[in-house]
């Protein structure tokens, strides 16, 4: 009986991986693609090169003048009928209708926010508050997840024309 192709290639490969790695201590094994790559460009590594590095020159600074005015930037221009990014917190996201208003019920006895719930195909989510800035939404976000409410997390919803 003939051997197939296949397996005079995996006896072929099982040969080469012998000879290659069954050789004995402190042979000197065939060089890798890495080796064949970087030959002759090696580069090694002294002493010096683990020590902080040397202290910079000082650059010398600008003088500064005796006075100087203040310069506040300016609010954002908003167009006319937009409203402004508005911050929320993701509560939870659910496929059961009723599940999701059941928390709410048990949310809205627990916290004094603004709850509303969106369906997102094929998800109904619970979202707590609406806040202007981002600072308020983390504290509010940091006293839900002691809560329990260990996956909620901030939503910006865009500015929206009106």
């Amino acid at each position: 009986m003939r051997p197939s192709i296949s397996g005079m290639f995996g006896l072929t490969v099982l040969a080469l991986f012998l000879a290659l790695y069954a050789g004995e201590e402190g042979k000197k094994s065939l060089p890798t693609f890495l080796d064949t790559l970087n030959k002759g460009r090696e580069v090694s590594l002294s002493d010096n090169d683990f020590s902080p590095p040397a202290a910079q020159p000082a650059v010398p600074q600008p003088a500064v003048a005796d006075t100087f005015s203040v310069v506040t930037a300016a609010a954002p221009k908003q167009e006319a009928g937009v409203v402004p990014s508005r911050f929320k917190i993701q509560i939870l996201a659910g496929t059961q209708e009723q599940q999701v208003r059941n928390e709410r019920n048990n949310l809205a006895a627990k916290v004094d926010l603004p709850l509303s719930i969106f369906f997102e195909a094929p998800y109904f989510k619970l979202f707590a508050g609406d806040f202007a800035r981002h600072s308020e939404a983390e504290t509010w976000c940091a006293q839900l997840k002691d809560m329990g409410y260990k996956d909620a997390w901030i939503v910006r919803i865009a500015s929206q024309k009106q």
